[in-house]
């Protein structure tokens, strides 16, 4: 229909309405660029959600304001229409935008979804953009049902990963605002606000930026690499040895340098832990080398050098590396070792390496149950279950550690989150 509707639209309300129509919906004063990601959504949205505002627009007819176009083109060209298609346009009048997550998925067929908003679950007939879908994505768009069948008139470029559940389910609340419930009339209401959320989800998915890291201490994540002059490596390395607890003075010295963990007992975060290994410390020459990976620790070594070695150790350079430059920089390296990947596959794949793994895994999640998550507004697994949007949430969160568990090489085996979800009385929609 976009053939038909495009010229029709620039005919009726003037060539500059696809540019104010973006506008509105991009919030951006930039022309209407076709080669968009948002095109599958916006286009349709134009056409069947767009009107002129009649008090910020360009269209000086006023029998056009508040009316969207295929409104405009059903009332004037209607009757020359097939019946079918004419039925189907009015359903794309009434549909809203809405986000949809994927229940199952038949690829080539069709998928069913549930509207996180309304709640209403379709039966969709869809052959392309059932590739790739698997269930928990979440799908921004359109749904249209005519003649018993319900078509996919709009979507976003990409799926959504299920753990943007979360600030969709607070988004949810937000809109009604007490409301016991969501109807398709309400979705329309909120038409901008539901754009405003896709645009700003989807330039997260397609532009990811990296979480923010933090060390063993919770401490943002920083590297610093601290460069001191010393006249007597001896005297630097008796000052310092008593920070290395693990290892014995033999263990410590090579022919050319030495070598220290800065360790300090237990951990904040993780009671179980015996001590932390707060940097890596070399003494080689004249010249004594710290590696720390948060701006505190970086300012409590320059103290505890200058406590323990006051005269013998002057502070020369902090140089701060980006996490994001090393990165970078690992990414660039790892395709040239070929040997070490294949060695490091091999080693993750022996027996004993999967057990220890899913050991490791089994204790991660007992305690994760119980642990106060932020992502549920500070409750535990098992309190945010008992009320219904904490339940999606918690099934968003679990959904997304099975993905990236299958994303692992070799995968995880997924027996682990299969008991937490038994243990959280949840099961798959």
């Amino acid at each position: 229909m976009a053939s038909t509707m495009l010229p029709f639209v620039a005919e009726t309300f003037g060539p500059e309405a696809l540019h104010a129509a973006w506008a509105e919906f991009s919030g951006e004063d930039d022309p209407f660029d076709p080669e968009t990601p948002h095109i599958q959504v916006f286009m349709p949205w134009f056409f069947h959600r767009w009107s002129p505002d009649p008090h910020d627009t360009g269209v000086a007819d006023t029998a056009l304001h508040e009316r969207c176009p295929t409104a405009l083109f059903l009332e004037r060209r209607g009757t020359r229409l097939d019946p079918v298609i004419r039925r189907y346009l009015g359903s794309c009048l009434l549909a809203p935008f809405s986000f949809h997550e994927v229940l199952r998925c038949d690829p080539g067929h069709g998928f069913q979804a549930r509207d996180l908003f309304t709640g209403e679950e379709y039966s969709v007939r869809e052959r392309s953009a059932t590739q790739g879908m698997q269930p928990g994505d979440i799908l921004f768009g359109q749904l249209i049902t005519a003649e018993g069948i319900t078509l996919l008139e709009a979507s976003s470029l990409c799926f959504i990963p299920p753990i943007y559940k979360i600030e969709l389910i607070d988004f949810r609340k937000e809109l009604l605002r007490g409301r016991p419930r969501c109807t398709a009339a309400a979705l329309r209401e909120f038409d901008l606000e539901l754009i405003e959320r896709y645009l700003g989800v989807m330039d997260k998915v397609l532009h990811p930026q990296l979480p923010k890291l933090h060390n063993t201490d919770g401490e943002p994540l920083e590297m610093h690499r601290l460069v001191f002059d010393i006249d007597s490596p001896r005297k630097v390395f008796d000052a310092l040895k008593s920070l290395d607890s693990d290892r014995s003075e033999e263990a410590l010295i090579d022919a050319e340098s030495v070598h220290l963990n800065w360790t300090k007992p237990g951990n904040p975060l993780h009671e179980s832990w015996s001590n932390t290994i707060a940097g890596h410390l070399e003494i080689t020459g004249r010249q004594l080398v710290a590696e720390v990976n948060s701006a505190r620790r970086a300012e409590e070594f320059k103290r505890l050098v200058e406590e323990r070695l006051a005269g013998e150790a002057r502070f020369r350079a902090d140089r701060i590396q980006s996490i994001e430059k090393m990165l970078a920089e690992h990414n660039r390296a790892a395709p040239g070792n070929a040997v070490r990947n294949a060695e490091s596959s091999a080693i993750a794949e022996l027996p004993e390496v999967q057990a220890h793994l899913q050991q490791v895994m089994a204790e991660h999640y007992e305690r994760w149950v119980s642990d106060k998550i932020p992502a549920l507004d500070g409750l535990t697994p098992l309190e945010a279950v008992r009320d219904p949007d904490g339940r999606e949430k918690v099934m968003a969160l679990l959904m997304e550690a099975e993905r990236s568990a299958r994303r692992m090489q070799p995968p995880v085996d997924l027996s682990t989150l299969r008991r937490v979800r038994e243990r959280l009385g949840l099961t798959r929609a």
